[in-house]
């Protein structure tokens, strides 16, 4: 059992990369690489990528973990009877590729490049049920996409497990 220490990103498909970088960018993120067959997006955090389009028919493609050592991630490899191979795709790193029980691909990964993290405006602190540090001050925000620093969760549903 290794320890994941985080979601990487998201991978689909879809039949036009500009209208999904359009809809990726209106949505937080911003472009990080893009190649004549896929997208890769970034947030405002230190990954590198969150979210990866290739181009082809919509549908989700699998979605990549990020081990928290080299140890660990050589662990899944030996475990699921893969070898570790360096990614060919912007961000760089190594990987492990295992599938789940539906066949979808589940890169491990390690090594990825760390970005500098994007600054973003700050807002005024909000009041909670028991402390209420911004009483009297009006809270703005500007107008504009969120600013997204990191997948936090997904949801694997599988047929059969």
């Amino acid at each position: 059992m290794i320890k994941v220490e985080d979601i990487v990103y998201a991978r689909f498909r879809a039949p036009d990369l500009d209208k999904m970088e359009n809809f990726l960018v209106d949505f937080g993120m911003q472009r990080y690489a893009r190649t004549e067959t896929a997208l890769f997006m970034r947030g405002v955090g230190a990954d590198p990528i969150l979210h990866v389009t290739e181009l082809g028919e919509p549908g989700f493609v699998g979605l990549a973990l990020q081990a928290s050592s080299e140890a660990d991630l050589n662990s899944v490899a030996e475990a699921n009877g893969v070898s570790v191979e360096a990614r060919t795709e912007p961000g760089g790193g190594k990987r492990a590729l295992v599938h789940d029980p539906d066949g979808f691909p589940i890169e491990v990964l390690h090594g990825l490049e760390r970005l500098d993290v994007a600054e973003v405006q700050e807002i005024a602190p909000l009041n909670a049920r028991l402390e209420k540090p911004r009483l009297g001050d009006v809270k703005r925000m500007a107008a504009g996409p969120a600013h997204v620093h990191r997948l936090g969760h997904l949801v694997l549903n599988v047929t059969d497990y």
